[in-house]
């Protein structure tokens, strides 16, 4: 369950964490582990109701998103997308802060003909929030600028936010895509913060 997996609707409703009727697999591991809690692992394997599902609202393809910093998430998620078409692309993890084994592992995704189109890293997770302003992290973005791949920025605070345009000026090459509009505190404060 570690990311790599469409989920039923009846599974993510069941839940209680799904809030957007229009798209019926979703890719983050606290839906698992949601999941695992209501007893509804199996429910988590790819089933073919989803395909059946994601057509008759209109989705044609699924893009996978990494939910874990480890190469064994990005793995499962590689093999989900081999045996189920409907898979457009895998957004993976390599690590970032280690520019050469990241341009290996991207390198080796590409001569296999893996759909790897960006990478994720957990930085809201790391304890530094200045993570993303490392020399050798900025030397990983610069390699997956190299590639054309993107960039999906977990900003989730403030300070991590604040990085965003910093990113986008030093790696112009770079599409960044910011997970979930930095998770706004909507639902605490309202909508006014997030217009500031």
């Amino acid at each position: 369950l570690d990311g790599g997996g469409l989920y039923r609707r009846c599974a993510i409703q069941e839940a209680g964490y799904f809030s957007d009727r229009n798209l019926h697999s979703y890719e983050e591991f606290d839906l698992a582990v949601s999941g695992l809690h209501h007893g509804l692992a199996d429910e988590v394997e790819h089933d073919p109701a989803v395909v059946a599902e994601q057509a008759e609202v209109g989705v044609g393809a699924t893009v996978l998103v990494q939910a874990a910093d480890n190469l064994e998430d990005t793995a499962n998620m590689l093999r989900v997308a081999r045996a189920h078409p409907q898979v457009a692309g895998v957004v993976a993890w390599v690590p970032l802060d280690d520019p050469t084994a990241a341009a290996r592992l991207l390198d080796g995704w590409q001569l296999a003909a893996e759909p790897v189109v960006g990478v994720r890293h957990l930085v809201h997770r790391e304890a530094d929030p200045d993570w993303l302003l490392r020399p050798e992290v900025q030397d990983g973005l610069a390699v997956l600028a190299e590639r054309g791949l993107t960039f999906d920025v977990c900003a989730e605070t403030a300070p991590l936010l604040r990085h965003v345009p910093t990113l986008a000026g030093r790696h112009p090459a770079l599409s960044l895509v910011v997970n979930h509009l930095g998770k706004p505190p909507i639902r605490e404060r309202g909508w006014q913060p997030c217009r500031e």
